[in-house]
């Protein structure tokens, strides 16, 4: 459902108004103005029971007698009319809705039942609604401006989307004067239907976009979410400014929004985990925009800063510092070069202050010489304007010195009327430039933290083996007479046996805090602590830091999503002030840091298996050079869940490693193989796999000749969001270290249908393999709900042509190479 009912949105032919109107002063009029004589090719409808004409278009009474089929209606009447217009809307078998009108969740019980009664209509009608409470939408490339704004937006690559109507407004004034387009500009209103994760997957898939700016107070869905902003992170920027940082401004964005909203520093962990950028101000939406599109990532934090102007320099680097970046120690060689360039007052250091009284020609030899700094991260340029060069001649300097560079670049040409030239060449010529140093700095920084982003979700973790619970029979008979006593905190004995099941050290004197106390004291350790809790947004959350008496009061606290895996430990970990101190001690060897690992690697296991454990807490852990322990803990219990049963992972945001899928088969050769669901551990053992492939087996495979597989094409094979795709492998039960296969499965933006792909190492084919595959990935397709898969085939591969018609597909010649292979799945 749904994607193509967007397209009608976003790209209609015939759109009706419902609630237009004469009255200059009223929202209808102004929607309709909007729609009519500025450029939209379309054909637009007014809708007013009370009038034949409105605007000197002819009107009608509702949109059932409309007699041409309607793409889009838009309604902005009261809100207790609104039910009934959207149900003639589907009766009228109109796909796409906007709902511009107030007055339903964000007012109460009474708004919410208003709600509850056009999803009930929506859902019959298979239609697809924006809002209510919302500003509209622009499409600036067709013209499309079906909002009540008083201004246009200029076309662009940027999808903007917004949950603050208000905001839009105010965002729309001032991209108009710094000349910032959009490729759509959508006010999502209180999200009753489309939200942030619909829009994602769509403008994700949108030739025009090229990143995704989103305002957010809350979300709906936040495993939706994070599965599309994970699909798409890596090629599309996606970049939030999350409001409600404090606890006021979170109460005010759940009155708002009528939806209740989750801690703010779970949304940051949720934000990292998928790749995407947050940022704190509405500059920075755009500025990190600016530079993702213009200049290369930046792969670290160290900057060269380049200023005529030692002040400003001195202030970028306070706030470089105070952002985590550091300043580059320029090499003896780059110091060398610059000494014979500059006056003999210079710093000699990194800011390179060019003084005050520099030429062109000196700007240009310091910036040809800092450029080749082999271990620059990135530059930052500040101009101020000074007699002996103008800004003009030192951005077309910048500019001519710049063109091969593959770091990023960034300026800050200060100052209003001077530089408004210079600024508008540097960005013509892709620099991005900016008001002050410390959006400069800002803006470097947050592509540095998107880098990071994109690395955490792609980098592959040492395997840490995981410590099933041999009887976990006996671990769910312990929550079931806790159900039966009303019983919700476990006793130390209970809390020391779960914990014993899943591996986790545990002291002999677990619970005595006497003797915990004592054992802190008589050992070179830290106090630390690990906890789970649920938060009614994302589910199950991990926090680890500082443990022992009055840790609510330090609050060194990392915060994490499960499952985690070593590197997800690991960094987690190391977010903490605990756990630098850790390292500086000594305490933390690579030993101990790997025991770390390992217990919050299996207190995030037993966090995925059991949703009825309410919170878990290990207070304190004794981390020492010995490894580490837990002294003492507790843990709470959801008696109801543990009564009724809960459906699998609904406490979690994240889809855990489904291991329902592992299932054995036989070969022709009567050999044995494991078929299971890649993990990100696999990605040493998938290279090999690659190289047991013939250029032929690459070519039918990937439908071109590739000398190398690098680390993000691996990568990408197994770091898998399980709910929208599926990697099977196939391995040799004796030895699990090689994969002799792959299939793949991919979910399309419409939920309903599923791309797959199948490959099989040149040393296994001929032995049925490819069709124990293809059959495996067809019933992951079914069990997922899909309706159908589909496949591209060379015409050439007369194997896999065979197997298609075997198994029932239906074959389409896309042209003379290839085939679309699509069968439906019951």
């Amino acid at each position: 459902m749904g994607i193509e009912n967007l397209d009608k949105i976003f790209n209609p032919k015939r759109i009706a108004v419902i609630g237009a109107s004469n009255n200059e002063v009223s929202v209808g009029y102004r929607l309709l103005k909007n729609l009519i004589g500025v450029g939209f090719k379309g054909f637009v409808y007014p809708i007013n029971p009370f009038s034949p004409c409105i605007q000197g278009v002819t009107a009608y009474p509702s949109v059932k007698k409309i007699p041409w089929q309607v793409d889009l209606a838009i309604i902005a009447t009261p809100a207790h009319v609104v039910s009934q217009i959207v149900e003639e809307c589907g009766e009228s078998g109109i796909p796409g809705i906007i709902v511009i009108s107030s007055g339903f969740k964000e007012t109460g019980s009474e708004g919410r039942a208003l709600e509850e009664e056009i999803q009930k209509t929506r859902h019959a009608y298979n239609m697809r609604i924006i809002g209510p409470n919302c500003l509209g939408v622009m499409r600036p490339s067709i013209s499309l401006n079906a909002t009540f704004s008083g201004k246009m937006a200029k076309p662009g690559k940027i999808a903007f989307i917004s949950q603050s109507g208000s905001l839009c407004s105010s965002i729309l004034d001032w991209a108009v004067q710094a000349n910032i387009g959009f490729s759509h500009f959508v006010s999502v209103g209180s999200m009753l239907d489309v939200d942030f994760a619909d829009l994602i997957d769509y403008f994700g898939a949108d030739p025009e976009t090229r990143s995704i700016l989103l305002f957010i107070e809350s979300i709906s869905d936040a495993r939706r979410f994070m599965s599309a902003a994970r699909r798409f992170a890596g090629t599309k920027p996606i970049i939030v400014m999350k409001a409600g940082a404090s606890p006021e401004g979170t109460k005010a964005a759940t009155l708002h929004t009528g939806t209740p909203t989750g801690e703010d520093s779970i949304y940051s962990a949720a934000f990292r985990r998928v790749g995407v950028v947050r940022v704190e101000e509405i500059a920075d939406l755009f500025s990190c925009a600016e530079i993702l599109e213009m200049q290369p990532i930046a792969k670290g934090r160290r900057l060269v800063i380049i200023t005529n102007g030692g002040g400003p320099g001195v202030i970028a680097t306070d706030f470089l510092v105070l952002r985590g970046g550091s300043l580059l120690p320029l090499s003896e060689g780059t110091v060398k070069a610059l000494t014979e360039v500059l006056p003999p007052y210079w710093s000699r250091s990194n800011p390179v202050d060019i003084c005050d009284d520099a030429t062109s020609d000196r700007f240009q030899r310091t910036l040809e010489i800092c450029f080749k700094e082999p271990n620059a991260d990135g530059f930052i340029i500040i101009y101020t304007p000074q007699v002996l060069m103008n800004p003009n001649e030192a951005a077309k300097v910048l500019i001519d010195v710049s063109r091969d560079m593959r770091k990023p670049i960034l300026t800050s040409w200060m100052g209003e009327e001077d530089v408004r030239e210079a600024r508008e060449q540097l960005r013509r010529n892709m620099v991005p430039t900016y008001l002050t140093p410390e959006q400069a700095v800002s803006a470097f920084m947050h592509t540095y933290e998107y880098a990071q982003n994109l690395e955490l979700m792609y980098e592959t973790p040492e395997e840490i083996a995981l410590t099933v619970p041999a009887d976990r029979s006996s671990l769910r008979k312990i929550l079931t007479n806790m159900a039966l006593e009303e019983r919700h905190s476990m006793t130390k004995n209970e809390v020391g046996f779960f914990l014993k099941a899943y591996g986790m050290p545990v002291a002999d004197s677990f619970g005595d805090q006497g003797k915990s106390l004592l054992t802190l004291i008589g050992k070179e350790c830290c106090p630390l602590a690990v906890r789970s809790k649920r938060d009614p947004l994302f589910g199950a959350v991990i926090a680890f830091g500082m443990g022992g008496p009055g840790y609510e009061i330090i609050q060194d606290l990392s915060v994490e999503l499960p499952p985690l895996n070593q590197t997800l430990a690991r960094r987690l970990m190391e977010r903490t002030r605990i756990c630098r101190l850790l390292t500086e001690q000594g305490a933390g060897s690579l030993a101990n840091l790997k025991a770390l690992e390992t217990l919050l690697v299996h207190f995030s296991q037993m966090v995925v298996d059991f949703p009825d454990l309410t919170t878990i807490e290990l207070n304190p852990l004794v981390a020492s050079k010995e490894g580490v322990v837990a002294l003492d803990g507790q843990i709470t219990v959801d008696i109801e869940k543990a009564k009724q049963g809960t459906k699998p992972y609904e406490h979690l945001a994240i889809r855990p490693y489904p291991a329902k899928y592992v299932t054995g088969a036989t070969l022709r050769d009567e050999g044995h193989v494991c078929l299971r669901p890649a993990r990100p551990e696999d990605e040493p053992f998938m290279v090999k796999l690659f190289k047991t492939f013939s250029k032929e087996t690459i070519r039918l495979g990937f439908f071109h000749i590739m000398k190398t597989f690098s680390h993000e094409i691996v990568s990408r094979l197994c770091n898998i969001d399980y709910d929208r795709e599926i990697t099977i492998v196939a391995e040799t039960p004796e030895d699990t270290k090689h994969i002799m296969g792959l299939a793949r499965l991919i979910v399309q933006p419409d939920g309903e249908s599923g791309e797959i792909a199948i490959v099989i190492g040149d040393p296994w084919q001929g032995l049925g393999l490819g069709t124990k595959m293809l059959d495996n990935i067809i019933e992951v397709g079914t069990d997922m709900g899909l309706k159908k898969v589909f496949g591209e085939v060379l015409a050439e591969n007369t194997k896999m042509i065979h197997l298609c018609h075997k198994r029932g597909f239906n074959l389409k010649r896309q042209d003379e190479e290839s085939y679309t292979a699509s069968l439906n799945l019951p």
